[in-house]
């Protein structure tokens, strides 16, 4: 399968995986501006260190997928399935992650400056990053095991707490 992106000289460029998906690849320290991955399966891919910058990875599964260190501004995760993936350190600036699963993930030490999070999945997730006032949760659901930096209240942002099934 080919993957394309904009590498770190502004050039398109194809690479070729030797795969049906991109499951379990390592992709760390690349520079993956603008990559298309709509509706692929990425679950156990490594991107430590990636940058993601503008990459379009809507309706994708990438579950226990890590990201620590990823540059992921602009990263669009519309609908996608990300339960349990490492965001430790991103710069999740301006992101797009409107429905997205994030059940179990942890954003320690995330730059989440104007991040999208509306109709999210939340519950479980340790949300401890940095800049949540600015974020947008209208709808996003938590549950009593999301973990929260304590001077936030994530009710007043529009967040939803859920009680447990």
């Amino acid at each position: 399968m080919y993957i394309i992106y904009v590498n770190e000289k502004e050039e398109t460029v194809e690479m070729y995986v030797d795969a049906d998906t991109p499951e379990g690849v390592c992709f760390n320290g690349m520079h993956l501006h603008s990559l298309m991955g709509h509706r692929l399966k990425f679950n156990g891919a490594s991107f430590v260190s990636c940058f993601l910058w503008g990459a379009y990875m809507f309706d994708a599964e990438a579950i226990n997928v890590d990201f620590t260190n990823a540059v992921l501004g602009q990263f669009n995760l519309r609908g996608s399935k990300v339960c349990g993936s490492i965001f430790r350190n991103c710069d999740m600036t301006v992101g797009y992650f409107e429905g997205a699963d994030f059940s179990g993930a942890d954003l320690t030490g995330a730059r989440m400056l104007d991040t999208h999070f509306e109709n999210c999945n939340l519950c479980g997730a340790i949300m401890l990053g940095e800049e949540l006032e600015s974020s947008i949760f209208t709808g996003a659901k938590f549950d009593k095991h999301t973990v929260w930096p304590k001077e936030f209240n994530p009710l007043e942002h529009g967040a939803i707490l859920v009680e447990d099934e």
